[in-house]
């Protein structure tokens, strides 16, 4: 077993390119002992910091395949009961109200981190739905860099936090004095799920006790408070408003307290609500959106009162789809459209008719090439290709019309009268210009863009990709398409980015691994096309 721990990336930037620097800390190398399943590494004594941020990856050194992809890692030393430990806080830039706001959206697929109960105080408990949280206040907080004053980081479907510098400047006859005290804030939301179809309660929240599936919660943290010399600085108020849309009411519209108050004690919290009875049937959605906002009552100037945590309003889908068995109800981002991603690194499992072990990743590289290089797929084309669904960092939201992602169309394929139906007739055509490899036991034609969306063959000209891959492999991917469109709560018309990585090739850094325990693939490979 080879292990390698590097630090985590960092970018900077130089004659106006993005440089991006890695470092690596340590590797080494293990044999495991005849009968040992595991293998234990010793790092050197000072090679890792207490509270430090890494990364690690590891091989098999015998194996034929790459590394696994890179993990996060928190370093924490073992603390004594009788001596706590305390952060040491460190001063930021001073805040101002109407500063540049930068924002992060995260590639995501299926998580793997559990629940904390208190996002910003760092307790973890073990969930049967893995919404990878912003569990600690570090997650959210030092993903911001000092030189910024706000910061926006929507993690994946199910966490999205604000953070930044706050404070008011005294001003003495019309004048700034350069005296001013400043606080650190950080909001973090979690949205939920609910528990299967048939059980006691199937709309009360996984991983949260007391409330149900459309609710979300909202905790909010004041501290690393310097008054700099400003007097009575712990009295200034001090008020957080969420300014929700119509589509969810708060149980409270804003918390209004001194720094002083809002310092000591626990994370805040407000709770929004999205009543499934004040929306259509069947699916019963509604959008419900967030602009946080910090608002200074006793500043003098009357327009500089106000400061925005984020330029623009984050907006959740709250839907009841009866079709969505698994998770009855529950809330999602909408305003950064998830990303479905096939690592053809994905563990490979024994066929359960021919024993032969296989994977995903034919499946992998045909989507991989069809994103990256179509114009070398099948059918050729007389024009340039122009496939859809690749992600676009530049556009998270598919907001934009020069950015195609991939739009659900439900039904069943068997039903030549529904879109998947249809697209389903129109690539049986295109298959019979694919290759047939050798060595296949049973061909199966793959298509890209799925027959489940309304880019496929139906209705995608050109733009489609056909591959002969194995069966199997053809059909776990599906399986693990149609889970994720259940965890993700992607229903009709819902658009959705996609990407692939190739068998021996490193997935995206935020892309978390597959959360392969909630998709049973043991059917798969019975029946192809």
């Amino acid at each position: 077993m080879e292990v390698e721990i590097a630090a985590k990336p960092t970018k900077s930037f130089k004659a106006g390119k993005v440089i991006r620097d890695e470092h690596l800390t340590w590797s080494g190398q293990g044999t495991a002992k005849p009968g040992e399943a595991r293998v234990t590494l010793q790092i050197p004594e000072g090679k890792l910091q207490d509270a430090g941020k890494v990364r690690w990856r590891s091989r098999v050194a015998d194996s034929s395949g790459g590394w696994t992809r890179w993990q996060d890692l928190t370093i924490q030393q073992q603390q004594s009961a009788q001596t706590p430990t305390k952060e040491e806080p460190v001063d930021g830039p001073l805040p101002s109200r109407g500063p540049e706001t930068k924002q992060k959206a995260t590639r995501t697929g299926a998580p793997t981190a559990s629940l904390a109960e208190s996002p910003l105080a760092g307790t973890q408990a073990v969930q049967s739905f893995n919404y990878d949280r912003i569990d600690k206040q570090g997650d959210c907080q030092l993903s911001r860099e000092e030189s910024i004053a706000t910061w926006r980081w929507i993690k994946n479907s199910f966490n999205v936090c604000f953070t930044g510098r706050i404070g008011e400047t005294l001003v003495e006859n019309d004048l700034p004095t350069g005296i001013a005290w400043s606080a650190r804030v950080s909001i973090v939301v979690h949205t939920y799920v609910g528990h299967s179809a048939g059980t006691a309660d199937p709309t009360a929240a996984r991983g949260e006790a007391g409330i149900h599936s459309r609710q979300m919660k909202v905790w909010i943290k004041i501290d690393q408070f310097y008054p700099h010399g400003f007097p009575e600085a712990a009295g200034r108020p001090v008020s957080i408003r969420l300014s929700n849309s119509g589509g969810c009411f708060a149980d409270k519209q804003k918390i209004t307290e001194d720094i002083g108050d809002w310092i000591r004690g626990a994370d805040r919290l407000i709770t929004l609500t999205s009543p499934k009875d004040w929306f259509p049937a069947p699916d019963y959605k509604g959008f419900c959106g967030i602009k946080p906002s910090v608002y200074y009552p006793e500043t003098d100037d009357i327009n500089k009162r106000l400061g925005w945590l984020s330029p623009d309003r984050v907006e959740f889908r709250c839907d009841s789809s009866p079709r969505i068995l698994n998770h009855t109800g529950g809330c999602v981002v909408w305003s950064s459209r998830p990303v479905w991603h096939l690592d053809g690194n994905r563990a490979q499992t024994p066929d359960p008719v021919t024993g032969k072990m296989t994977g995903v990743d034919q499946t992998a590289a045909h989507i991989w090439k069809a994103l990256y290089e179509p114009d070398d797929t099948v059918p050729l084309s007389p024009v340039r290709k122009r496939i859809p669904g690749r992600y676009s960092e530049n556009d998270p939201g598919c907001a934009s019309e020069n950015n195609r992602c991939l739009t659900r169309a439900e039904g069943d394929r068997s039903d030549p009268d529904t879109v998947p139906g249809q697209n389903d007739i129109a690539r049986k055509k295109v298959c019979k210009l694919a290759p047939i490899p050798s060595g296949l036991q049973k061909p199966s034609c793959d298509e890209y863009p799925f027959a489940s969306t309304y880019e496929g063959a139906a209705s995608a000209g050109y733009n489609i990709s056909v591959a002969i891959v194995e069966c199997r492999d053809n059909n776990t991917a599906g399986g693990l398409l149609n889970g994720w469109y259940d965890r993700e709560r992607i229903l009709e018309k819902d658009p959705f980015w996609v990407d692939a990585t190739k068998k021996g090739e490193t997935p995206p850094e935020d892309v978390p691994p597959p959360d392969i325990a909630q998709v049973d693939t043991s059917g798969f490979g019975a029946s192809c096309r």
